[in-house]
């Protein structure tokens, strides 16, 4: 997060950066906390609503949508897991 900036507006801006589409972030999800011998990680993720824009990679080399009850199916970061299993918990 950049200086006197919202999680919510990280995500906003992150998300045109990377992706190029505008987003609205709405309500919170989940936490994840994630220690290593380099530091920690802490990873808030949000619904959001796609307001405009066309998925453009502009630093991943792929994405993909996904249906809620397949998040573990794929190759997640550690610091990722947790939030994957609280989505489904809460969703499916």
């Amino acid at each position: 997060m950049e200086a006197n900036e919202t999680p919510e507006e990280c995500l906003q801006r992150e998300l045109y950066e990377e992706f190029g589409i505008k987003t609205k972030a709405k309500e919170f999800l989940a936490e994840s906390i994630y220690k290593d011998s380099t530091g920690s990680i802490r990873l808030l993720a949000y619904a959001v609503e796609v307001i405009s824009g066309t998925v453009t990679l502009r630093v991943h080399d792929e994405y993909k949508w996904v249906s809620v009850d397949s998040l573990l199916d794929y190759d997640l970061l550690t610091a990722d897991i947790s939030i994957a299993k609280k989505i489904m918990q809460d969703w499916i």
